[in-house]
């Protein structure tokens, strides 16, 4: 196999010893000798069976189960399990996850595989990836607690309520206003992005800040205070805990707001109906980039944002570009992640960094041929031209579209009774990349920590 390189990042626990970012290379040794600080699988009737049809056993380290490995399994793991639970004969894992995956798929045409992740490799881990490529049936998990559960636990804090961001592969903007917008966030670290680049935001807010670092450890260290802790060096891998108050009361987020929350212009707003259907459709996850073309009131984008994306409106109207404004200084305040960017689609949307998600509030089949050519993972848009239905397909022939009308009526009064006042009929479309599947549909930047 060819050289794997690049920096290793971690998700879950690890033992005292130290660990850090190395060069290496995916080889070919011996199968691998199950270490004592890991347990060993019997030999099972699975052993018998074809070496295509055997599971991969992602293990999670230190892992207390008898069942996690097979004799003469190929073990894949990072560099710091390799030192921290002697791993002579594993082969190296690193930043080259296409090289990773091949040399997986050699390693299985041969014999059992194993590969050993941290704390819980289905949280921010390897599982993702190794689904997306052999299936979820050809896999075997074996997870441990994750750092994110340790380190709450280690707070003594609930953390069901909480949002988790990574920092690895992804700028720290807009993290902190994340956490104060849900009132509790767990930040997973990178090597590029320590704690200290969360110091100056925090110091804008009321949050308590935790720092956590050799989570499950001998050594474990925890410390609470707040912002000024985060400027202090931290051995990597850590984990950042934000929380508001006593950190035990939820806080929801909540769109579909009624139009009466939001200025606008002669009822030029997406109808809260329409509005909670077309965020449904786009499932923005926190740090998602989104981009709303045809920003109208900024309904849909202060929405998107208060459920964690980063957004960019774009809107050519002087008055409505006011209106946003307007708006997300009322729903949002200082420090919102929403960027306006006032001109005409598609010219307005050169520059715009390349998004996840994209909402087509206004502009024709020109404008969502555009948007596909970027690719994002999914494209909603809604029309009042049933017209422009075709068209619109056509421009998004690389993805599987599902149009629906949505039709809402407002119950009025009427001499002592009820009536019915019909809304305007509205076609949604929402497309979905064609080659992501069910996994990897919306979620994080595909990043994989070991």
């Amino acid at each position: 196999m060819g050289s794997v390189t690049g920096p290793v990042a971690a998700d879950g626990t690890r033992p005292s010893s130290p660990a850090g970012p190395t060069e290496v290379s995916v080889s070919s040794p011996a199968p691998a000798s199950v270490p004592s600080g890991l347990s060993r699988r019997r030999t099972s009737l699975r052993s018998a069976a074809p070496m295509e049809t055997q599971p991969i056993r992602v293990v999670g380290a230190g892992h207390p189960s008898q069942d996690c490995f097979v004799e003469g399994a190929t073990v894949f793991a990072g560099r710091r399990h390799i030192v921290a639970w002697s791993l002579p004969n594993a082969r190296e894992i690193d930043g080259d996850m296409s090289a990773f995956l091949q040399a997986v798929a050699a390693a299985r045409a041969l014999g059992p595989v194993t590969v050993v992740a941290s704390g819980d490799p289905g949280f921010f881990g390897i599982t993702r990836l190794l689904a997306e490529r052999f299936g979820r049936t050809a896999l075997e998990v074996h997870p441990m607690p994750s750092a994110v559960s340790l380190a709450w636990a280690a707070v003594g804090l609930p953390w069901d309520d909480c949002i988790v961001i990574s920092l690895h592969g992804r700028p720290a903007a807009n993290v902190v206003y994340l956490a104060l917008q849900q009132g509790k966030a767990a930040i997973l670290t990178a090597p590029d992005c320590p704690p200290s680049c969360l110091a100056a935001a925090v110091r804008r807010t009321d949050l308590t800040v935790s720092v956590c670092v050799r989570l499950g450890t001998e050594d474990e260290e925890v410390v609470t205070g707040g912002a000024d802790i985060l400027v202090r060096e931290w051995d990597d891998p850590n984990v950042v805990l934000l929380w508001r108050g006593q950190g035990v009361a939820a806080k929801g987020r909540t769109w579909g707001l009624p139009c009466s929350a939001y200025a606008h212009r002669a009822s030029m707003i997406t109808k809260p109906e329409v509005r909670a259907m077309a965020l449904a459709g786009l499932s923005p996850w926190p740090g998602a980039i989104l981009w709303d073309v045809g920003g109208g009131s900024g309904a849909v984008a202060v929405e998107a944002a208060r459920l964690g994306a980063v957004v960019y409106t774009v809107e050519r109207g002087a008055d409505d570009c006011a209106h946003i404004r307007e708006n997300i200084a009322i729903h949002l305040g200082e420090d919102a992640p929403v960027t306006l960017v006032q001109g005409e689609a598609p010219d307005a949307l050169e520059g715009l960094p390349p998004p996840d998600l994209v909402f087509l509030g206004g502009g024709g089949p020109e404008v969502a041929a555009v948007v596909a050519a970027r690719r994002p993972v999914r494209v909603v848009l809604t029309l009042a031209r049933i017209d422009l239905l075709a068209a619109m397909e056509a421009a998004l022939h690389e993805y599987s579209v599902e149009a629906s009308l949505l039709s809402v009526s407002r119950v009025r009064a009427l001499a002592g009774g009820y009536r019915l006042e019909a809304e305007n009929p509205v076609l949604l479309l929402i497309a979905v990349l064609c080659d992501q599947g069910e996994i990897a549909s919306p979620g994080p930047s595909g990043k994989v920590f070991l």
